[in-house]
């Protein structure tokens, strides 16, 4: 037998041999095998899938039940047909109508009705308004209606789920095409081809995309094809269910307002997948329903990386509260840290703006619980990103103030107010890694006592109003003109203050805050003393002048 011969005979007996394709597969996960956060957060939205199906009412078509579910892994058996019921479920969608206010340019689609209506402007009168109807393709997410605080599927939280998936995830319109077609209730090929892909035999790879995994690319910059294992891949399309998402309010630099920009993912990089599964539920029914402008007010952050360590803070109050009324303690913690993306659409493009890991820590959140109630973007930006710095709450706010006017600081009362509540949660802490004499309060507690001081006695000597609540009630002429001339002297001063560095500031603070009978302790006296005399301590004095000024007004 010639050798071509041979080897055509070797090919047909092999092809003879070759098992046929399953109908059934037993997918086995482990957390630790799996190579990224969006893998391991899709394995958790895998199970919570399997386990919404179960409760689903009716025969089920196909097999896909979990077999096996611990804190490290997860074990699925699925068929074709089972699988063809959860591709369904994912993107499922459909047609509804909305309304638009803006007239359509030449490229849009055209709207299918107009209707004029009459509205009421902000002075009462009536006024006609015309609207543009479209219908557009909307995905049903049903397995996040049950984790919404009103369990709605109108909820302000699954609209903002479903405008970031068409949004940034698949914001292009060919990355819709499974709920398009689903949506007009035509047959989809996809679960077929994933399927045919798991049935291959060896442990087959497939193409990846920044659909399934966020900042991936077809190929590196040297043209090598960036690819996945079958199996792996399939998990990535359950991330979006179990990934939260934030909106960053930006300051506009024209006026005190902000914008809502783009979309914050917090992707979590589960630890312990049976309690994660039983905790995240939790989470997402404990939101409130506030709205913030047009989004739910526990969405809108101020940092990118806030979204991780909001996230992170529910996941431990909601753990921590179902250990102890299950009575057993906490014995794991439930994620690694967390994947943050931070995305955009502009114009046809979706921009990935920022990608970083957080990994918060015990002492980390519990800062960050305290900084909660701040209610300010620029003070809250601020303090936040000390925070996750290491750097003391008040560091860089000189720099704002340089930035920004003072009708945006001194002027916004939520500045002031902030100012103020940062300033009482200090007052009573020790002095920490501060060059001073013992027994000495902190700088800030000191400083803040200064300022007020000062405030409470220029309002004394050059205007002789002094503070008596029982005369000044909320909305009388004595409480309003007591806090107009008391903001007047703080805002001088913050000028003042402002326009003053070195030893410039040093001669004011000296000449001018102090000038006023200050009743301090002795060891209070020699830490300022120590302080004005230090040049590398003077600008940490000025940043927290300035902000006890803002306080004081």
């Amino acid at each position: 037998m010639s050798l071509q011969a041979e080897t055509q005979h070797s090919k047909t007996r092999r092809k003879r041999t070759a098992a046929p394709p399953p109908d059934r597969l037993t997918l086995c996960y482990q957390l630790a095998e799996l190579p990224s956060a969006q893998h391991r957060a899709g394995l958790a939205g895998l199970v919570l899938m399997a386990r919404y199906l179960e409760r689903i009412p009716g025969p089920a078509e196909g097999t896909f039940r979990l077999s096996h579910v611990d804190r490290t892994g997860a074990t699925v058996e699925v068929d074709a047909a089972g699988l063809a019921r959860v591709f369904d479920e994912l993107y499922a969608a459909s047609v509804q109508e909305v309304e638009s206010s803006r007239p359509p340019k030449e490229q849009d689609t055209p709207p299918k009705r107009e209707e004029v209506r009459q509205e009421r402007d902000a002075q009462g009168n009536l006024q006609l308004k015309k609207v543009y109807i479209y219908e557009t393709v909307v995905p049903r997410g049903g397995m996040l209606v049950d984790w919404t605080p009103d369990r709605s599927d109108r909820s302000p939280w699954m609209k903002l789920w479903r405008d970031m998936l068409f949004g940034v995830v698949h914001g292009l319109a060919k990355q819709r095409g499974p709920f398009n077609a689903r949506s007009q209730g035509k047959q989809t090929s996809d679960a077929q081809q994933v399927w045919a892909q798991l049935t291959q035999s060896g442990d087959p790879s497939v193409e990846q995309a920044s659909t399934y995994l966020l900042g991936a690319q077809a190929s590196t910059a040297e043209n090598v094809p960036f690819r996945d294992r079958a199996r792996y891949h399939l998990l990535l399309r359950f991330w979006p269910y179990v990934a939260q998402i934030y909106v960053p309010r930006v300051p506009r630099p024209q006026d005190s307002g902000t914008d809502l920009v783009g979309y914050v993912l917090a992707v979590p990089d589960v630890a312990d997948l049976e309690e994660f599964c039983q905790v995240l539920p939790l989470v997402l029914q404990a939101r409130s329903s506030e709205m913030l402008s047009y989004r739910p007010r526990d969405c809108v952050i101020d940092l990118v990386e806030e979204g991780a360590l909001d996230l992170a803070h529910r996941l431990r109050r909601v753990h921590k509260e179902l250990r102890e009324r299950e009575g057993s303690r906490l014995t794991a913690e439930l994620v690694l840290g967390f994947d943050v993306f931070y995305l955009n659409k502009e114009g046809n493009n979706i921009r990935l703006l920022s990608s970083q890991r957080i990994e918060p820590e015990e002492t980390l959140l519990r800062a960050y619980e305290r900084c909660r109630s701040l209610q300010d973007p620029i003070f809250r930006r601020q303090v936040l990103r000390n925070l996750l710095d290491g750097h003391p709450w008040y560091w860089g706010f000189d720099g704002l103030a340089r930035q920004y006017p003072h009708t945006k600081l001194i002027g916004t009362r939520n500045f002031r107010s902030d100012a103020r509540n940062m300033f009482e949660m200090h007052m009573e802490e020790p002095m920490e890694q501060q060059k001073g004499p013992r027994g000495a309060t902190s700088l800030e507690a000191l400083v803040y006592r200064i300022v007020q001081t000062y405030v409470r006695e220029k309002l004394r000597s050059k205007y002789g109003l002094a503070w008596d609540s029982e005369r000044m009630v909320k909305g009388s002429e004595e409480r309003n003109e007591f806090s107009e001339k008391k903001e007047k002297i703080a805002r001088e001063a913050f000028l003042a203050v402002r326009a003053r560095t070195g030893a410039d500031f040093v001669d004011y603070f000296s000449g001018t805050l102090c000038s006023v009978r200050q009743f301090l302790p002795e060891a209070d006296y020699a830490l300022l003393a120590a302080v004005l005399r230090d040049p590398a301590r003077v600008d940490e004095l000025r940043t927290l002048t300035l902000l006890a000024l803002s306080a004081a007004s």
